[in-house]
């Protein structure tokens, strides 16, 4: 029965903030469709669009999420 992450997404997204974030998937898209984009437009975006207080928002983590490929699975 196979269930839950594959290893190499697992181990890839371990402890990443945004590999467990609901909104991944648009996050990831939107790095990979535009690759110039930075961290600022997408923690605008989880504060304005999606309830996100600021104060929870690692940018930090958004910025390691694309430097360490995440978002090219």
């Amino acid at each position: 029965m196979t269930t839950g992450r594959s290893l190499k997404d697992f181990v890839d997204g371990e402890g990443c903030w945004v590999c467990g974030l609901p909104e991944r998937e648009e996050i990831d898209e939107a790095f990979r469709t535009t690759p110039r984009l930075g961290a600022v437009p997408i923690v605008k975006w989880l504060i304005t669009e999606k309830g996100y207080k600021p104060e929870t928002i690692p940018t930090k983590s958004l910025e390691a999420h694309k430097r360490n490929g995440h978002h090219s699975r």
